[in-house]
């Protein structure tokens, strides 16, 4: 999965930090994959020009872990460069954000 970064290991670090994904070992690109070396990677590739103001075309979301605090995790992306959006769609069960780079994604909730 490719995600358009204004700078990539900076992005690399704020969803490393949010997600427990390491770089992989031989890896000369900043990407991220699942600790247990299965699944996709996540690619940051330096995008040609700011995001504009329409909506991403695609989203990541991270799910909570049972007892995790939506609060806490919400200070740790503001204090990583990330920041809250607040939609005019209503009452919402997630919360939505953008990363350092504009990437919107959402924080969802423990099942």
């Amino acid at each position: 999965m490719v995600l358009a970064s204004a700078q990539p290991g900076r992005d690399a670090e704020f969803w490393a930090c949010l997600t427990g994904w390491k770089r992989p070992a031989n890896s000369a690109h900043d990407q991220l994959r699942h600790p247990s070396g299965r699944g996709p990677t996540l690619e940051f590739a330096a995008e040609s020009q700011p995001k504009g103001e329409q909506k991403n075309r695609w989203h990541l979301d991270i799910r909570l872990d049972p007892g995790e605090d939506p609060a806490v995790l919400a200070g740790v992306i503001g204090q990583k460069g990330g920041r809250e959006l607040h939609p005019d769609w209503g009452e919402l069960p997630w919360r939505v954000y953008q990363d350092p780079s504009g990437n919107e994604f959402c924080v969802l909730t423990s099942h």
